[in-house]
Parts: structure tokens; C-alpha cells; sequence
């Protein structure tokens, strides 16, 4: 590889270090917004009142209470077998939790939409 690709790709490497790259809430197009301020915007977000901090622990006894709760339904004969391993969930984890630029709402600063990505959960 040539010096001046080198030193592009080198460009592009600490440009992407610094800005966030993403897709608008609506429309096509591309986002570029400053990783800092990104970040600010989440912690805004998740600090409000619509949010609140969960433990692992929290989360295991959830699924262990809800995991029960479908084995007595089950055993009661309210539910089926089929039934039963399609609410079960294998594995459980935490969903990805993201925002999107509202470009059609303000340009300059755009309110952000909230994403949960529960891909990859029990489908």
C-alpha cells in the first residue's frame, strides 16, 4: 500500500474515532453526529424518568419467575407443550438500546428516537 493511502486511511480512522455514523429516524440518507455529544444524548435519555438501572440479578429472577409462571400454566393444562417451548426463552440477555437522529423535526439539533434491538432474542 502507497503512503497516500496509507495516510487516508489513517484520516478516516481518527474521523471515525470522533463522529458516529448512522441512519435518519426518516427518509434515506446518512448521519454523521460527534460521538460526545451522542453520548450526552443517551445519558440525558436514560437518566430521565422513563428509565430506571436493572442488575443482572433482576433480570435472572424475571425470567426464572416468568419461566415458572409457564411451567404452572402448563402443568394446570391452560397452555400446550407447543405453546409452552414457544414462550420459553433459551437464553436471555439485554436488549441493545440505541437512538436515531428526528432530521425531518430540526437539522441542527435533532431530537433523538429511542431503539430497543431485541434481535436475536427468543423469535
Amino acid at each position: 500500500m502507497d503512503n497516500d493511502v496509507e495516510t487516508i486511511l489513517q484520516d478516516i480512522k481518527s474521523i471515525l474515532d470522533l463522529v458516529r455514523i448512522m441512519k435518519p429516524d426518516k427518509g434515506g440518507g446518512v448521519v454523521l453526529m460527534n460521538q460526545v455529544d451522542y453520548a450526552n444524548k443517551m445519558l440525558h435519555m436514560l437518566n430521565g424518568k422513563a428509565y430506571a438501572k436493572s442488575s443482572l440479578n433482576e433480570l435472572h429472577t424475571a425470567y426464572n419467575r416468568i419461566r415458572n409462571d409457564l411451567q404452572d400454566l402448563f402443568s394446570e393444562g391452560s397452555i400446550t407443550i407447543d405453546e409452552l417451548n414457544y414462550l420459553t426463552v433459551s437464553y436471555h440477555k439485554m436488549s441493545l438500546m440505541f437512538r436515531l437522529p428526528k432530521l425531518h423535526k430540526n437539522l441542527n439539533q435533532p431530537p433523538m428516537r429511542p431503539i430497543a434491538d431485541t434481535l436475536l432474542q427468543n423469535v
